[in-house]
Order: structure tokens, then C-alpha cells, then sequence
């Protein structure tokens, strides 16, 4: 019994940690949708993340298969845990590029959201968060099955991560939506965590660690600065 409890507190803060990037994701898709809808759609994408998730437990043994080589190219072996990292890192530079160039080169974003294309549809914003959740999930399930064999004990915690980023997706997006310089900082996180999936697809780990400390210390500078403007504007 205690072992469980300790794989249980263990996955927990593993799945809530590994949930960071997806949270931040999350918040900047969801402020792309009309102001009185973002909270459903934050939830019903979440929750639909969630039945992903269970579904791929249940699945185990295929998603352990998703490790083996389905083809080589020289001396890269791919699997199609390897493709869907590829494809999950491009789909992410794909976006974060676009909102790089929405944050920095569109100076009449009212005139573009009048145009439709600074706002997402319901239905597009839960795809991207329900397509982006499974990309992150399937290191951590994997890593989870590797701790335990008990799918209780996972299922249990995968669904206290999915609450954690449900009571806090909004709080990270009033923060991205009210400071326009933090939000670029979260985007640069989006924009640089794809480059490092699709460096993992093709076999060449990067530690994630190192974007973390640098997207971190940016992101101390820019909170002394608001606070410097602030103090300055009393």
C-alpha cells in the first residue's frame, strides 16, 4: 500500500512537471477564442485530453510498440513514436512561429481579429489543445509504466494533472493576455520545445532543462522590468 502511495505521489508530480509546456500551450490557444466561450473550451479540451489519455493506457501494449523501428534511413531508426514527435515539433514551430509574427510584425491586431484570423473557433482551439496534449502525454505515460504497472495508480494521477492544468490554465492566461512581452516569452517556450521534439525524433537529445533556465531567467528580467514600470508610473 505505501508503495502505491509513494508511485502515486511520484507520477503526480511527474505528470504535473511535464505538464508545464502543455499548460502554457493551452492558455495561448484558449485567449484566441471569444472571451465568454474560453473557459468551456478550455475544460471540454482538457477533458477530452484526459479520455485520450486513459484510452492510451488502456492500450499499453501498443503504446509500448510505438518504440519499435518501423523503418531506417541510413543509421536513424524510426519509430512511430519518433514520427509523431516529428510531426508534434513541427506542427508547434508552425505555431509558434505564427504567433511570433502575430506578436511582432502585426501592428493592427483589432483590424485582424475583425478578419477572423487572430481568433479560433471552438471546435479548432479543442483540436490543437487535444492534438499537442497527446504529443506530450506519450513520454510521460511511457516514463509512468516504467515506475508502475499499476494502471490504477496511473489513471489516477493522470486525471489529478488534467485538474491541476484545469484550475490553472486560466490564471496562466489572464498573465499571458495582460503583459503582450510575456506572452512572446511563452511563445518562444512553444516555439523552442518543437525544435526539440523533432531533435528527439531524429535521435538527438536535447535537455530540456537548459531552454527551461534560459526561458526562466527571461522571464525574472521581465518581471523586474514590470515591476521597474510600475514603480516608475506611480
Amino acid at each position: 500500500m505505501l508503495e502505491l502511495i509513494i508511485s502515486f505521489l511520484v507520477l503526480c508530480f511527474l505528470e504535473i512537471v511535464l505538464g508545464v509546456d502543455n499548460l502554457v500551450f493551452i492558455a495561448i490557444v484558449a485567449n484566441k477564442v471569444r472571451a465568454e466561450i474560453r473557459h468551456r473550451v478550455r475544460i471540454f479540451g482538457l477533458l477530452l485530453s484526459l479520455v485520450l489519455r486513459l484510452v492510451m493506457l488502456f492500450f499499453i501494449a501498443l503504446l509500448l510498440a510505438l518504440k519499435a523501428t518501423v523503418f531506417s534511413i541510413y543509421t536513424l531508426d524510426f519509430s512511430i513514436k519518433d514520427l509523431i514527435m516529428i510531426a508534434g515539433g513541427l506542427f508547434l514551430i508552425i505555431k509558434g512561429g505564427m504567433e511570433i509574427y502575430e506578436q511582432v510584425f502585426v501592428s493592427d491586431k483589432h483590424a485582424l481579429k475583425e478578419g477572423g484570423s487572430l481568433v479560433l473557433s471552438a471546435p479548432m482551439a479543442i483540436v490543437q489543445i487535444v492534438i499537442i496534449d497527446f504529443v506530450f502525454s506519450l513520454d510521460s505515460l511511457i516514463t509512468a509504466i516504467g515506475l508502475t504497472t499499476h494502471y490504477l495508480t496511473i489513471a489516477a494521477a493522470i486525471s489529478v494533472s488534467i485538474i491541476f492544468m484545469i484550475i490553472f490554465a486560466p490564471k496562466v492566461g489572464y498573465f499571458i493576455e495582460t503583459y503582450p512581452s510575456l506572452k512572446l516569452l511563452a511563445v518562444m517556450l512553444i516555439f523552442l520545445i518543437g525544435f526539440v521534439l523533432v531533435f528527439d525524433g531524429f535521435a538527438i537529445h536535447i535537455d530540456k532543462s537548459y531552454i527551461y533556465f534560459a526561458i526562466g531567467f527571461s522571464l525574472v528580467v521581465e518581471v523586474l522590468n514590470i515591476i521597474m514600470k510600475r514603480n516608475k508610473s506611480k
